[in-house]
């Protein structure tokens, strides 16, 4: 009896082998894939419906489902299904890192804590994502050393994301440690461009270190971007320094 038992665990695990690599489910997710990248969510999550109907148990659909209703900003959906999900997959770490993201949203951010730990332990998720994020939990904690550390290790990790310097620059800033602050920002301009709170943030280091001559040119160009914080700060201080 004890044998059937065995048998039977190895034939269902094969089951989900299977499941995962069934080529109808692989197309339903790439074209799932296409939908999100146009914003389109609604559309996204009837593909993968659609590929969960074929698998309940496939574990890419389920992780793109939570990430769907996670980028939809229904956190209430996407926390029942990565719940579901961990219940059913204990072992994958991704589960835990998408928890560790939504805990963020709900400002829960010492079970944010507890979930990154986890995925660091299984070593399923890429860890510069994983410090990078667990870092803006202590940043809310207040724990900013903390913070600094993981931020650090993120970089190390991953020396090309803009998101990592930026943020410990945000440290920096709240800790006043302006000049190191500077470093960071003008790190990650140099990597992407296309965050106006970068060059605001920025322009308010410089500032803080009162050297309006350096900061203005910052105010100025994330005005242009569209930041209101920044349109006021160059109204107020930068009148003698208006681009020409």
């Amino acid at each position: 009896m004890k044998s059937v038992f065995i048998i039977l665990i190895i034939l269902s695990a094969s089951l989900i082998v299977l499941a995962q690599e069934n080529p109808k489910i692989d197309l339903l997710l790439q074209e799932a894939d296409m939908e999100l990248g146009k914003s389109n969510y609604n559309e996204a999550l009837i593909k993968v419906e659609k590929a969960l109907a074929l698998s309940p148990l496939h574990i890419g659909a389920l992780e793109k489902r939570i990430n769907i209703y996670y980028q939809m900003d229904d956190i209430k959906e996407a926390s029942k299904y990565v719940d579901e999900a961990i219940t059913e997959f204990p072992s994958e770490g991704e589960f835990y890192y998408l928890r560790g993201l939504i805990n963020l949203a709900r400002k829960k951010y010492y079970k944010a804590l507890n979930d990154f730990n986890k995925t660091l332990d299984f070593k399923s998720v890429d860890p510069y994502k994983v410090y990078l994020n667990r870092a803006i939990a202590n940043t809310n904690l207040q724990e900013y050393e903390l913070a600094i550390n993981d931020l650090t290790k993120s970089i190390e990790l991953n020396n090309e994301n803009a998101s990592a310097y930026h943020s410990r620059g945000m440290v920096y800033y709240e800790l006043k440690e302006y000049d190191m602050a500077v470093k960071d920002f003008s790190q990650a301009i140099s990597l992407s461009q296309d965050n106006p709170v970068t060059f605001f943030n920025l322009g308010m280091s410089y500032y803080r270190m009162e050297d309006k001559d350096s900061a203005c040119p910052y105010f100025h160009k994330a005005c242009s971007m569209g930041d209101k914080n920044a349109c006021r700060m160059a109204f107020m201080e930068c009148a003698k320094n208006l681009p020409k």
